[in-house]
């Protein structure tokens, strides 16, 4: 009997008419087995039923020209096919896919790496040689194609983000929707329903510049010094920021914690975390969905 191992580098996934490339891809149809154990006259589990679909998972791998094409219409989809191509054709279709995270991660000195995590509504196996080779050719995006750029303190909108921060070992942002899945009595499937929560911003910074209070993200800041009591801040004490991304951006506005250093035989690095504060403004024609990506 032989043995068929097919290689999975030969995949990718598509959404629309956008490609992306990656290192690893978990999305799937989770179906448990429900076999509760009971009083039931036996030795074994003789009364069982299959539970709730969970449509989801996570992709990620380096970015490329084209990953923040198929990773933007998939953040302004509110729900969209994605379909993976696994080998020689066979390829399976999620349905009604949103993000529900997005990271992106940027080190000096390599390539930039994102994570994206989704949540769908279905899924289904289609025909064999709907998805043909991908075959073009691009660049990776490096760290030197990112940047990280401040506005005003207290400014809205992007007009003000113009500083670009300096001296940054790496930075790293995370977008989340915290969609959860919903059940109805007398639903006619058990894929439940998709609800969208309260959207959140974390992320931080590593600054080669030990400064943890005036100018640490630039002359005339006091960020990264927290406060000692109520009176010392106000509720506008929040920056416009953007991440620039190759031709992307993605722009909101944070107000940064108190910063952090380790002193070691390395270089001395110091963190500033941040957590979106205030609306990021942007919203696009899907009314759910808040258009950070630009």
């Amino acid at each position: 009997m032989s043995t068929v191992i097919t290689p999975g580098f030969t995949g990718y996934a598509k959404l629309g008419t956008e490609y992306l490339r990656f290192n690893s891809c978990s999305l799937n149809a989770v179906q448990e087995v429900e076999a509760p154990d009971m009083v039931m006259g036996d030795y074994t589990h003789n009364a069982w039923a299959y539970g709730k679909i969970d449509v989801g998972g996570s992709i990620s791998g380096p970015m490329t020209e084209s990953s923040m094409a198929f990773l933007n219409a998939a953040w302004n989809s509110t729900g969209a096919d994605v379909d993976v191509k696994y080998y020689g054709g066979f390829t399976r279709r999620f349905s009604g896919m949103r993000v529900n995270s997005i990271t992106f991660n940027v080190n000096a000195g390599e390539v930039v790496q994102f994570t994206s995590d989704f949540i769908g509504s279905g899924w289904s196996t289609t025909a064999a040689g709907t998805m043909d080779p991908y075959t073009v050719t691009e660049k990776l995006i490096t760290w030197d194609q990112a940047a990280l750029y401040r506005g005003t303190k207290g400014a809205a909108g992007s007009s003000s983000i113009t500083n670009e921060i300096a001296n940054l070992q790496s930075f790293s942002i995370t977008i989340t929707n915290n969609i959860t899945r919903q059940y109805v009595i007398k639903a006619s499937d058990l894929y439940g329903t998709l609800v969208r929560g309260m959207s959140a911003v974390t992320g931080s910074l590593v600054n080669y510049t030990l400064k943890s209070a005036e100018g640490f993200l630039g002359a005339g800041t006091q960020t990264g010094e927290g406060a000692e009591a109520w009176g010392e801040y106000s509720g506008t004490d929040y920056y416009p920021i953007k991440f620039s991304l190759g031709a992307y951006n993605i722009t909101c506005t944070v107000v940064f914690h108190r910063a952090t250093s380790e002193l070691s035989v390395g270089p001395v690095l110091t963190t500033i975390g941040f957590t979106g504060i205030g609306h990021w403004g942007g919203e696009n024609d899907f009314a759910e969905v808040h258009n950070v990506i630009a």
